[in-house]
């Protein structure tokens, strides 16, 4: 019986932290939604491919939030 219960303990630990990962993701994909995201992805997707350098800061811009803010 005391194997059972171990493995019932830790499908509900693996439960539990299933549930607070979801969680965390929920909220960091409304951040996603926040202006200022949508503001710099827009200023990338209308870069001009001709001048790179800019394409490039324009996605690093992208990059750095999604760090500051969804990781």
């Amino acid at each position: 019986m005391k194997n059972t219960e171990d493995k019932l303990t830790e499908k509900e630990a693996l439960h539990i932290g299933n549930v607070r990962r979801s969680s965390k993701l929920k909220e960091a994909n409304k951040r996603l939604d926040e202006v200022d995201f949508f503001d710099l992805m827009q200023n990338y997707r209308i870069a001009d491919m001709a001048d790179q350098e800019n394409v490039v800061n324009r996605f690093e811009a992208v990059k750095e939030w999604i760090r500051q803010n969804y990781a």
